[in-house]
Order: C-alpha cells, then sequence, then structure tokens
C-alpha cells in the first residue's frame, strides 16, 4: 500500500520524479498549504502573478526570480530555508505580507518553506544541467 500511494504521489508529482517519498509527501503538503493561503498573492507558479496582484503595494515576491530581500545569505545568494520560515512566520512589515505564525502551524510553515526552496533550486539544477550539456557538446566538437 505504501508502496501505491508513494507511486500515485510520484505520478501527481511528474515534475519531480527524483524525489524520496517522504520528500514527495512534504512537497504535496507544503504546496497544498501554499495554494491554499499564499497563491492568491504569489500565484500558483510562484510568479508574483494571483489574482491580489493588482491590488497589492508592493507587489507580490516573484519567487521564480530567484531575488529575496530578506535573508541572513549575501547579497546575490539564495536565502536559507530558515530565512524563508522566518518571513513566513513574521510576514513584511510595511507590506502586504502578513505573518502566519498563529494562521498556520510550525509544520506547515516549514513545509511551504521546503516547497519555495524548490523555485530557485530547481533553476539551479537545470542551469547545472545546461553547463554540464554544453560542456560535452565542447569535448565532442574537440574529439572531432
Amino acid at each position: 500500500m505504501k508502496h501505491l500511494f508513494c507511486g500515485l504521489l510520484g505520478w501527481l508529482m511528474l515534475g519531480h520524479p527524483g524525489m524520496s517519498c517522504a520528500e514527495q509527501h512534504e512537497h504535496a503538503q507544503g504546496k497544498a498549504v501554499y495554494d491554499d493561503n499564499c497563491a492568491h498573492c504569489h500565484g500558483y507558479e510562484g510568479d508574483g502573478q494571483g489574482y491580489a496582484f493588482e491590488n497589492v503595494f508592493p507587489k507580490p515576491r516573484d519567487f521564480t526570480s530567484g531575488m529575496f530581500k530578506i535573508r541572513t545569505t549575501p547579497t546575490g545568494e539564495e536565502p536559507t530555508l530558515e530565512d524563508l520560515y522566518n518571513i513566513i512566520s513574521r510576514g513584511m512589515p510595511g507590506t502586504t505580507m502578513p505573518a502566519w505564525e498563529k494562521v498556520l502551524t510550525e509544520e506547515q510553515r516549514r513545509e511551504v518553506s521546503i516547497y519555495l526552496e524548490r523555485y530557485y533550486r530547481e533553476d539551479e539544477d537545470e542551469e547545472d544541467e545546461e553547463d554540464e550539456e554544453d560542456e560535452e557538446d565542447e569535448e565532442d566538437e574537440e574529439d572531432e
């Protein structure tokens, strides 16, 4: 039964076939919480184009850009999971981003953090794959 559940979950998440069953479950949970609570501003694709986009200022963060203002890492580097968790928990004063710590459980906030991290981790993985393909193409050309 467990294998059937993992297989079904994996099939539903075809974009993430390499994830373990636990990772798939965590991702699905984070996506569900995100879709219910965050997507109306940040969009279902994480692009900051939710249906409330027109009515909020400043505009919601576009997670697909990999650009994050509030983080403990140096400029140009991605935030840590803890950075994401803290923003979700505390909100962003001076914006329409609310604090979710009294609305969502700690586990839900962590799941959403993990879900959001995938937006920029996937981009890094794709760039790494493209770099490897370019290097292989260059090696093939040199061999000819």
